[in-house]
């Protein structure tokens, strides 16, 4: 059904309508901030301009506890899936983060124009391609030998699976392989590194700082920490995606009160995962180097993860997005890596083969 396809998809497919539709994306706010997933500004994202967008095209779609969204088109075995995000970085120093515009592409090295925005090149270009996409699978549902399953994740900033693991979790995703909707410059991404938060929580014992002998300084216990791990330097490495990292990124002690000997020091670090590490691995690593410290109380304990992910060109969903890239292109595709830390990890492991790709060059 090739020919027909293409058919499809050169009445469908505007490239003005497109465009349009992913500066109204663009246009409305939906930052990530210390809410995360509980954000009101990303589930009215969802709730009032994503949902009402594809009920307008004729696909119904329902909001589940977590305010992710969940549409399926098609009927019988589960097929495909589509996984879009909702949250974008904060404005930070970008000026008119949230107008959605279209600017001339020369300073970006294109000879188009683009679409400027938080996100443009991240998440929303992403979200505008495959709402488009669902345009030409709403047309062609009656062809379709299974279901196409697309959601829009209250995630996107937050370094962790919890809404796709709250989807899978609750059977509202159902499917064979899946393509997750991010900027990789319309190359495929093959695989990631995975990540995970090590807190490192150093006791000591709190006094007033005028007789510092009477207590036990628990920074000093974490400079001694710091010391230690300053020497960790992950073994693993991968043809693609380089070395495991290890770097601290933020400390913390207690109490917050003056001339007070701190009783608890806190350090944040992240560890980045290749493919084959686990976040149990490195935490475990981690411990055996500060099991030699003992004038304090030192545990480590797993923060926020993501799972590290690849798949190889010889896999389903690979081979199948190198097909439909070559037939609507008429080129080969191109291979890519990320080194962030993204959701296909989680996919790959429940048995869905799982990689990125989209528009925009991150």
């Amino acid at each position: 059904m090739g020919n027909d396809i293409l058919g499809i998809i050169n009445d469908l497919c505007d490239p003005e309508e497109i465009g349009e539709l992913t500066k109204m994306l663009l246009s409305v706010p939906s930052p990530q901030t210390e809410l995360f997933e509980d954000e009101p500004l990303v589930k009215d994202f969802i709730k009032k301009v994503v949902k009402p967008y594809l009920e307008g095209i004729g696909i119904p779609a329902y909001l589940d506890g977590m305010g992710n969204l969940i549409a399926t088109v098609g009927q019988g075995k589960p097929g495909i899936a589509l996984i879009s995000y909702a949250m974008t970085a904060q404005a930070g120093s970008m000026k008119d983060a949230y107008r959605g515009q279209l600017v001339p592409g020369e300073p970006y090295g294109y000879s188009s124009v683009c679409i400027r925005g938080r996100g443009s090149c991240e998440q929303m270009g992403a979200l505008g391609a495959m709402l488009a996409a669902l345009k030409i699978i709403l047309a062609v549902r009656e062809q379709l030998k299974g279901t196409v399953t697309f959601i829009c994740s209250t995630a996107g900033e937050t370094g962790r699976h919890d809404a796709l693991n709250h989807i899978l979790e609750s059977k509202g995703l159902q499917a064979e392989i899946a393509v997750i909707g991010l900027g990789t410059a319309n190359a495929i991404c093959l695989g990631n590194k995975g990540r995970v938060d090590v807190l490192v929580e150093v006791y000591g014992k709190s006094c007033h700082s005028s007789v510092p002998h009477e207590g036990i300084n628990a920074i000093e216990g974490a400079a001694k920490v710091l010391n230690i791990l300053g020497e960790l330097k992950p073994e693993a490495t991968h043809p693609y995606l380089g070395k495991s990292t290890f770097a601290p990124m933020y400390i913390e002690s207690f109490p917050k009160a003056t001339h007070t000997i701190q009783d608890k020091c806190v350090i944040s670090y992240d560890r980045r995962l290749l493919p084959g590490e686990s976040p149990e691995g490195a935490l475990a690593e981690i411990e055996h180097l500060l099991s030699g410290i003992k004038d304090y109380k030192i545990e480590v304990k797993k923060g926020p993860f993501m799972y590290p992910s690849e798949i190889g060109k010889e896999a389903k969903v690979a081979r199948c997005l190198a097909g439909a890239i070559r037939t609507v292109t008429n080129r080969e595709a191109t291979y890519t890596y990320f080194n962030s830390a993204l959701d296909a990890g989680l996919l790959n492991r429940a048995g869905i083969e799982c990689l990125m790709f989209g528009p925009g060059r991150r």
